[in-house]
């Protein structure tokens, strides 16, 4: 039998989802605001066959990212399936869509331990550069942005920015730096219980990190850039289709700019700051927040609702062997 939460468990579920909840404030304050027979009124003029072409753009996204991720566990000299793959990229999609942060797509390498009878910490690397592929190019587009809608005072700014961003990846990469860290973390008596299988773990992963490390992983940027091609030409599609008329590099930029935001472990599904982005930038380029708040709808409904969607149909076929 389970023992019942402790008071210091509850303190931190309780921190939680205080925190889970700053996106869902922020949302409500922007529906606050929104004039609604104005944004019923841009929904309405939605051209419906150019809109359900966006959920078509979805598969080529996957399907590259798909083949990125096999690329990976490749150089891990891990054989994986294009069918399981597929499977377990969709489902674990979908697990991230309600995980703060996108968390949940730690599920794939779940996956690929069960269905290949390996460690987690030997799959995990392949996971962490998956997702380190989606930040750097999201950000470098996301840099764009501030230039492009001049929300940086100087160059000076954005080259800490740029310098912070590089830095804590490489740090948090490195054994060298990482692993004195551990080994003093777990100097306590009452820690050296886990020490073992913690310390184990971090060396497998590090073995695993230091395998994949070669400029091999330029191939990788090769499928990111065309997965995210695809991404950006599905939500100008959605704009397009509200007979808003930005072109497509602008709203790649704004994209970017949500997408970056959707990473950050305070909301789940973006909620809230997705919104406050859009509303924010719609008005720079000349458009109204109800605008942006009805590209909002059909951009979560595309890839949210029919993305996650799919990936529950996914994760059904092919459901996570926790054990």
């Amino acid at each position: 039998m389970t023992g019942s939460p402790t008071q210091e468990q509850k303190k931190r579920q309780g921190w939680k989802w205080l925190i889970r909840l700053v996106g869902i404030i922020l949302l409500i304050m922007i529906l606050w605001r929104i004039n609604y027979p104005e944004l019923w009124k841009c929904l309405r003029q939605t051209n419906i066959p150019l809109y359900l072409l966006s959920f078509l753009l979805i598969i080529p996204i996957y399907i590259f990212k798909t083949i990125r991720w096999r690329f990976l566990l490749r150089q891990l000299h891990i054989n994986y399936s294009f069918r399981q793959a597929f499977l377990a990229f969709f489902a674990a999609n979908f697990v991230a869509f309600i995980t703060p942060g996108r968390l949940g797509e730690v599920v794939k390498a779940f996956y690929v331990k069960a269905d290949k009878q390996v460690p987690l910490a030997t799959t995990m690397p392949s996971v962490v550069f998956d997702r380190l592929f989606d930040i750097y190019f999201l950000l470098t587009v996301a840099f764009l942005g501030f230039i492009r809608f001049d929300l940086l005072d100087n160059l000076l700014s954005l080259g800490l920015i740029a310098l912070v961003v590089i830095l804590v990846p490489v740090i948090l990469l490195s054994r060298k730096l990482v692993m004195p860290v551990v080994e003093w973390f777990f100097r306590w008596r009452w820690l050296q219980r886990i020490k073992d299988p913690v310390v184990g773990f971090c060396s497998h992963f590090y073995d695993g990190i230091t395998a994949m490390l070669s400029f091999r992983l330029l191939v990788g940027i090769f499928y990111t850039v065309i997965a995210y091609l695809f991404l950006f030409l599905s939500a100008w599609v959605i704009v397009c289709s509200l007979g808003i008329y930005i072109d497509i590099m602008t709203v790649s930029i704004m994209i970017a700019m949500v997408n970056v935001l959707s990473f950050l472990p305070v909301t789940i599904g973006g909620f809230g700051f997705r919104e406050a982005v859009l509303i924010f930038l719609f008005p720079l380029i000349g458009f109204s927040i109800e605008a942006a708040m009805a590209f909002s709808t059909l951009f979560f409904a595309t890839f949210y609702l029919g993305g996650g969607f799919f990936g529950w149909i996914c994760y059904f076929v092919k459901p996570v062997k926790w054990k």
